[in-house]
């Protein structure tokens, strides 16, 4: 084999490699991809039974937190009519601990 010949097939063995490489992180991103569609959906369809909003903000940062294998806490903050940060949901919180914690919004 000449040495055009064993470059060239050097040139396609780093070539397969690079798309078996490209297609296993493709074949990851779908599957996020799938899992959030999934969660988003789920998410749709049981906001049609909820009864309280808050009841909802509790589901969607349930499911947000099962997306993100890493999250072990997490909360929705809203601010009320006085301007005060109070939590609409939790998760991975005390109850006592998230109910006593407001914060002030400060505008500049």
């Amino acid at each position: 084999m000449s040495a055009f010949e064993h470059l060239m097939v050097l040139v396609l063995l780093v070539s397969l490699i690079v798309v078996c490489l490209y297609n296993k992180k493709n074949q990851q991103r779908y599957k996020e991809v799938v899992k959030i569609k999934d969660a988003a959906l789920d998410i749709s369809n049981h906001m049609m039974g909820i009864e309280t909003t808050d009841e909802g903000f509790q589901y969607i940062l349930e499911k947000c937190i099962e997306l993100f294998e890493e999250a072990s806490l997490g909360s929705i903050l809203l601010v009320d009519e006085e301007g005060f940060l109070r939590a609409h949901a939790h998760y991975g919180f005390s109850e006592t601990h998230i109910k006593n914690s407001i914060f002030r919004i400060l505008y500049l």
